[in-house]
């Protein structure tokens, strides 16, 4: 029997060891650029659902970006926390979810969590623990979700990302603005990588060694071509944006002032009758309590008269009639 154990044992430890070093590399791997994590669980979520590539990428940008000052560039973070209007950004998950359970503690619970800055409030069916909420593929997977559910319902993923944001057309218009540039920004810069790609593959082997080269003039001007092509095209693409959008967005705003107008109405309705009911039971209060003053008072002095005389009819006063 002892000899099974043993057997048992050294089989266990052969496996552990066997698999502890891919788990250790792979969890050394995610965390060696973290700037990545949140884009490569958004284009992986965009292929298996089907969302037009960079598309979910560029929200995240949008939703949990953190500026870079040595790179100049915008990443989005995966323990990004908002909540009453600031936003912050943790070094690792578990302060992100300490500082998630603190606010849930005092009360808060509007708050945005994560890689796509899922809300907690609106969506608190989204996840099933905080662990989940953190965790990029699955926060990436529920974004997915909403916004494919906003795009069965307008039919235009560009306003499916806007209303992603809000529906009042006032914010969403602003925010997909955003989207459209950051999702340019990263098609364009998945083709300029396709591109150097294409020359480093071509390069001489000789060349990568040397250590003192001369400015390849044709190169800049290439690169200068298509930063210029790049500029004017999100000039044309805001434009077209614009001039596109201008009737839906007087439709919009006239559809939202007209049902915003109705329902103050119906607010400042319920108000008034609200106040007059107040009003009345207060009225109704005051008589009540006046009533039961105004009797106690008689009783009081009733009281009073009957310990002094042995009656409570006052007494008759005399008349004198002169003549």
């Amino acid at each position: 029997m002892a000899w099974r154990t043993r057997l048992f044992l050294c089989w266990l430890a052969a496996g552990l060891l066997s698999w502890a070093p891919d788990a250790v590399a792979e969890r050394g791997q995610a965390l060696e650029k973290p700037e990545n994590i949140c884009l490569e669980a958004a284009r992986a979520v965009e292929r298996r659902e089907g969302i037009p590539a960079n598309l979910l990428a560029a929200i995240a940008l949008v939703e949990s970006g953190r500026f870079d000052a040595e790179s100049g560039e915008n990443f989005a973070w995966p323990w990004t926390v908002t909540a009453q209007g600031k936003g912050r950004y943790f070094a690792t998950e578990a302060e992100a979810r300490a500082e998630v359970e603190i606010l849930l503690s005092q009360g808060v619970r509007n708050v945005d969590v994560g890689c796509m800055q899922i809300n907690m409030h609106y969506h608190w069916h989204a996840f099933d623990t905080l662990d989940r909420a953190f965790d990029p593929a699955a926060n990436a997977a529920y974004a997915a979700k909403f916004l494919k559910a906003k795009y069965d319902e307008t039919r235009d993923w560009l306003t499916a990302a806007g209303q992603y944001h809000s529906q009042t057309p006032e914010n969403f218009r602003p925010y997909r603005i955003k989207v459209l540039s950051y999702w340019n920004r990263l098609n364009r810069g998945d083709a300029e990588a396709r591109l150097s790609g294409k020359d480093a593959g071509k390069a001489d082997d000789d060349a990568r060694e040397t250590t003192l080269v001369a400015v390849d003039t044709g190169r800049t001007e290439r690169l200068n071509g298509l930063l210029r092509e790049k500029r004017r095209g999100e000039r044309q693409d805001m434009r077209a944006l614009d001039a596109g959008d201008r009737r839906l967005a007087h439709l919009d705003d006239w559809r939202y002032h007209k049902r915003r107008g109705v329902q103050l109405e119906a607010v400042v309705a319920q108000r008034m009758a609200e106040m007059e009911l107040r009003r009345e039971e207060r009225l109704r209060d005051l008589d009540r309590a006046t009533r039961d003053f105004t009797f106690a008072e008689k009783r009081r002095t009733q009281l009073e008269r009957w310990r002094k005389t042995g009656s409570l009819v006052s007494e008759t006063p005399n008349i004198t009639i002169e003549r």
